[in-house]
């Protein structure tokens, strides 16, 4: 719950980031992460669930800037310019800063976001088989 004038902010579900990821020296993470991976996203006064998807290269190693997409579980209060930490449990693994502000999600790619890996992989087999 956000107490604001009527109309002056509005909720967001999908975010274009630029984050620093901690290397292992730093207290992060000792090992790279892949799209698809789900830390939690803790910014000013909130905290949700977020899954990863990175656009350049396919892992992101501790220690690297990267430009990361995510997708949140449940709409936010944004706004582009904020600053934002990801953790996994207990870790820290990067800080980063909403460099834009995509379209929401849809109804089936919010589904997606609940989907396992399994029915990820089977779900984009029938894609290319269609293709």
């Amino acid at each position: 719950m956000v107490m604001a004038k009527p109309g002056t902010v509005k909720s967001h579900d999908h975010l274009e980031t630029q984050v620093y990821v901690l290397s292992k020296e730093e207290g992060g993470r000792p090992k790279p992460f892949t799209s698809y991976f789900q830390p939690q996203m803790f910014c000013l006064t909130w905290d949700t669930s977020c899954q990863v998807t990175i656009p350049d290269k396919e892992m992101v190693m501790p220690g690297e800037d990267s430009k990361l997409i995510l997708r949140l579980f449940k709409p936010m209060v944004i706004e582009q310019g904020q600053r934002f930490t990801l953790r996994d449990g207990m870790q820290t693994l990067g800080t980063g800063v909403v460099t834009k502000i995509l379209p929401s999600l849809k109804e089936d790619d919010r589904q997606q976001l609940l989907e396992g890996k399994k029915a990820r992989e089977k779900r984009l087999a029938a894609q290319s088989a269609k293709n």
